[in-house]
């Protein structure tokens, strides 16, 4: 049977379907993740009973449906498959483009995880039968954005084609989800199973016949069809069934593949190959998560599943309740009212759109309509917010034990039991531990907590810093089921967390090798993370790098980095020359750098201040042993050069920090833009800005001069210059803590004749300003109430 050509012609899209519908095979097309195509789907199977139900599913991971039928297993969940190809070096480091990942999610509604569950119940054998994604051709994909090896695969009808678009923008729809809602998941005139199923076989037939065949061979899905046709034949065959006792559910694009076809199916590549189940989220299999071919409200939609039979109103009051706490929860104000208002007007947008009952649209729009006082872009955000939140759910699966873990997931387990951290699991509630890197338990912990953040697996997280306290750290630690997920998804770079730290490390390390600041703060990860073997590669890698890197703002970084890691190496091991060579090395190359930053864009101010910090901080230490003449000659090189005002600022700060320059020589710099030109002398806050923010101590013991040089700007500022440079004279006072404040003032209060610097902030006005103050604010009262009528 040849599927029908190109051009959208209803006869052979309807003699298409009569031969679906009289082959002596039960197709049954399916749409991933609907709960109508599930119920249908369920029905149809328990009344027809086939001997064999092949599914669109990874035919590598056939033996794992036992387990994802398993009473224990609670969607969500995802079937994980990986392939690596035979290296001819077995000792090559694993990376992430070495091998392949995919996952295909199932949730209690979803037509395939149904089937499975209805075969079972009728004893019917149960085969996937889908060609391997390692062997698929790899373009753009016909069926789905999401059929790339890289992320999760469903099976879902081309909502991406012309004919959908066009369909749906011809029957007044704003979107395919819109009208798949309206056309096939609501309402009562398609409860009919076998109506059912030939208004969605008549549907992608229609589908069908507008795809480009060249596409569909470029793309795989040929070769995909050709591999699925032939597990079928050899699957009937091999069990000894009748073709009259075999159903074969798969996406409704493929119901139409070409029985005639001659070429042979696609050859599966040899290699290592990993399947597993494993718990996933709701927000995984949800669009908002970046999955295409995901559902975009899977809480939503299971509400629809376990509540069928109920009044549809019924569903749609629950959902509106839902959304309008949780709008409460996040400061919005929202009342029962305002859901009844909600609920009916949905059921008359839904009358209105012509849609048989309120669709998940509809809702939405009517909560927006209902609630949102003002621009939903801006006054609906919480509604907005409220709206994602209760229609994708929080929802995070469990896995039958039987199923086995992956590798990872199980060193993480053992792991959790060896170093004293089981506990973590056991308890719904955040706890908080101290670990000690002096102690042998303790590093194994360090080490252990900072693989998984390195692999952001976000178990742990640290409260304390090693630079704060040298051996001591703080760690919370939070169990959630969803992590062993994400551990599945780092399997692919080893098969415990340290052989997993160390191939991402590695990987890195491809990626940023002229990145002096990543380099150097790998360097300091691999330590942590207990990894010596690798720590020498990365230290030469940090060599050529900062010999490479000219930019300051990356060297800076990796200058605070390499001192972390000296002052740790000098309290647990001694003094290390390699580490100390290299940071001598670049700190002079930070140096060298510092007239390349004295012109840097605004959006880096705040960073470069900071690499000072670091490089100042690095040479007052004296054990560093560093060349304090070539910082002043940089520094100072770099401030004269400068034309950005904040950053000579600082620059001259900084040196004044380092007692270099006095404090009475950056009052003069500042004082000297009183005699500018009003453009000029406009800039005088961005100067002071960059001063206080590298100077303050040094500064405030000149507090005199300071004064002085700021009374002189606001003397000399015309309105339109001080208005300029008010909001940087804000932000650099703002620099300054409590006591810092209270020096300056009680300076200003001196330099005023008041007895001290609380008097500077107090207020005070005539009784016929505070009258005019009063008539103001009263006018102001009736004018607002006018606006309230």
């Amino acid at each position: 049977m040849k599927a029908p050509g190109p051009a959208l012609d209803t006869q052979s899209v309807g003699a298409a379907v009569e031969l679906v519908l009289k082959d002596e095979i039960y197709w049954f097309p399916v749409r991933h993740h609907s709960p109508r195509v599930a119920r249908h789907l369920d029905s149809t199977i328990r009344s027809l009973r086939p001997k064999v139900v092949f599914i669109e599913g990874p035919s590598e991971a056939t033996a794992l449906v036992p387990h994802v039928i398993d009473a224990r297993t609670r969607p969500p969940v995802a079937i994980y498959s990986a392939y690596r190809a035979p290296s001819p070096d077995p000792a090559a480091p694993r990376t992430k483009d070495a091998q392949q990942a995919v996952w295909y999610p199932l949730l209690s509604y979803s037509p395939e995880y149904v089937a499975m569950r209805a075969a079972a119940a009728v004893r019917a054998t149960i085969e996937f039968i889908d060609l391997p994604h390692w062997a698929r051709p790899h373009g753009p994909s016909t069926e789905s954005a999401e059929e790339e090896p890289i992320e999760e695969i469903a099976p879902t009808l081309d909502v991406e084609g012309a004919f959908y678009a066009s369909a749906a923008a011809a029957a007044g729809f704003s979107s395919w989800d819109q009208a798949w809602d309206s056309l096939f998941e609501f309402g009562t005139s398609l409860d009919d199973r076998d109506v059912f199923r030939r208004e969605l076989l008549t549907f992608c037939a229609a589908a069908r016949s507008s795809a480009s065949p060249e596409r569909m061979l470029e793309d795989g899905t040929v070769a995909r069809e050709r591999f699925m046709w032939k597990s079928i034949r050899d699957g009937i065959q091999r069990l000894g069934v009748k073709p009259s006792d075999a159903m074969v559910v798969c996406g409704g694009f493929h119901v139409f593949l070409d029985r005639d076809d001659l070429v042979a199916a696609p050859d599966v590549p040899f290699g290592e190959v990993q399947t597993a189940l494993v718990p996933y989220s709701f927000f995984r299999v949800s669009r908002l998560s970046g999955y295409q071919a995901g559902n975009r409200a899977p809480r939503f939609y299971e509400r629809v599943w376990e509540l069928h039979g109920r009044d549809h109103d019924e569903i749609v009051a629950q959902h509106v309740v839902e959304v309008l706490k949780r709008a409460r929860a996040l400061g919005e104000p929202a009342s029962s009212a305002d859901a009844i208002s909600v609920a009916q007007h949905a059921r008359m947008l839904g009358a209105l759109r012509r849609h048989e009952v309120a669709t998940l649209d509809d809702v939405q729009d009517a909560v927006i309509t209902c609630c949102c006082k003002g621009d939903p872009g801006h006054q609906g955000v919480h509604l907005t917010a409220a709206m994602d939140h209760v229609a994708i759910g929080t929802k995070v699966g469990t896995v039958s034990p039987d199923a086995g873990r992956l590798p990872i997931v199980s060193d993480f387990h053992e792991q959790l039991q060896a170093l004293d951290l089981a506990e973590v699991v056991d308890r719904e509630s955040r706890i908080t531990r101290k670990v000690d890197r002096r102690d042998p338990v303790g590093r194994r912990q360090a080490a252990f907590l900072r693989r998984l953040v390195f692999l952001e697996i976000p178990f742990a997280e640290i409260a304390t810093h090693a630079d704060g306290a040298i051996f001591t750290e703080t760690w919370r630690l939070k169990w959630n089921p969803e992590i062993e997920t994400q551990l599945a998804d780092r399997a692919h770079y080893g098969e415990s967390l340290e052989s997993a730290a160390r191939a991402r490390l590695r990987e890195d390390l491809g990626q940023i090798a002229s990145h002096a600041g990543t380099t150097a703060r790998r360097l300091r990860e691999a330590t942590e993370m207990d990894l010596p073997d690798l720590a020498g590669d990365v230290r030469r890698a940090c060599r050529v790098a900062v010999d490479a890197d000219p930019r300051f703002l990356s060297l800076a970084e990796a200058l605070g980095e390499l001192q972390i890691l000296r002052r740790h190496f000098e309290h647990s091991f001694g003094s290390d020359a390699d580490l100390v060579s290299l940071v001598g090395r670049c700190y002079d190359r930070a140096c060298f750098a510092l007239p390349e930053a004295a012109n840097a864009p605004e959006e880096d101010h705040e960073r470069i201040v900071e690499g000072l910090r670091i490089v100042a901080e690095t040479l007052v230490d004296a054990s560093a042993g560093l060349d304090r003449d070539l910082f002043v000659q940089y520094a100072g090189r770099a401030s004269s050069e400068s034309q950005t005002p904040f950053l000579q600022g600082a620059l001259m700060g900084m040196l004044a920090e380092l007692r270099v320059v006095p404090a009475e020589g950056l009052s003069v710099a500042l004082a000297a833009f009183a005699l500018q030109p009003p453009d000029v002398l406009a800039r005088a806050g961005e100067f002071l800005d960059g001063m206080l923010a590298s100077c303050r101590t040094s500064l405030l013991l000149g507090s005199d001069h300071l004064t002085s040089a700021i009374d002189d700007l606001l003397r000399a500022a015309e309105d339109d210059a001080f208005l300029t440079m008010l909001p940087r004279l804000r932000s650099a006072f703002r620099r300054l803590h409590e006591r810092q404040r209270r020096t300056l003032a009680d300076t200003v209060a001196r330099r005023l004749g008041l007895t001290s610097g609380a008097e500077v902030t107090r207020l005070g006005a005539s009784s016929g300003a505070a009258a005019l103050f009063a008539r103001i604010d009263a006018r102001a009262a009736r004018i607002l109430e006018e606006w309230r009528l």
